[in-house]
């Protein structure tokens, strides 16, 4: 749910390709400005964070975190071979959702542990299962119908203040649609940071990198 928003304003821009191929550079301008901003931006505020808080001068990684990395690095490396070609195909496709598969596939297999619960999230927790996923279910429902909602708006509103502006479409949609997209992300790996979770923060990153 945290990573809906960048992907719904993704989804925009590619289907508006279809019938104008410039829309297709504002898909990518998106999602290499949400991978900026998560690597540049992201990770390094958890860092911080977690020497602000704790005084801690380094934030060590575990072992459920290595299958990310690996996979990350095999993405990116296979990455590479994108802009020498200048165009992603379906084959591409292939490859990459395979390496989220295969990820995703043995993140399921990793050892699962118990999260403190705190405000809202520990009355739902507290709740019987029935009403607890019931009431998750309409959570995650209502999220994701106001992020269908508003993200062509939001899409097409970046485009036309772009050109009424005179400021170029491709570099507002590359730096404030990411910066719009990417907030949830960043607000709850900022509290998991600030409660002394900056691993459980960096897992949040890294797994949304590989999402992406």
């Amino acid at each position: 749910m945290a990573v809906l928003p960048e992907y719904a304003v993704d989804i925009i821009f590619a289907w508006k390709a279809g019938g104008d191929s410039a829309f297709a550079a504002y898909a990518a301008a998106n999602m290499t400005g949400s991978n900026r901003l998560l690597l540049g931006l992201g990770w390094p505020t958890v860092a911080v964070l977690a020497w602000a808080v704790r005084r801690e001068p380094t934030v060590q990684l575990d072992r459920s975190s290595v299958p990310g990395l690996v996979f990350l690095g095999l993405a990116t490396l296979y990455s590479f071979w994108l802009p020498w070609k200048a165009k992603i195909s379906l084959v591409d496709s292939v490859v990459l959702v395979g390496l989220f598969i295969a990820y995703a596939a043995i993140a399921a297999r990793s050892e699962v542990v118990e999260p403190v619960l705190v405000g809202p999230a520990a009355a739902i927790g507290a709740l019987p299962s029935r009403r607890r996923r019931a009431a998750v279910t309409g959570l995650f429902a209502f999220a994701a119908a106001a992020v269908a909602v508003s993200a062509e708006p939001f899409a097409d509103g970046l485009v036309r203040t772009g050109r009424a502006l005179g400021i170029d479409e491709f570099l507002l949609v590359q730096w404030l649609a990411p910066l719009a997209s990417e907030t949830p992300e960043f607000l709850v790996a900022i509290l998991l940071a600030v409660r002394g979770g900056a691993i459980s923060a960096l897992g949040l990153l890294l797994s949304s990198k590989i999402n992406q």
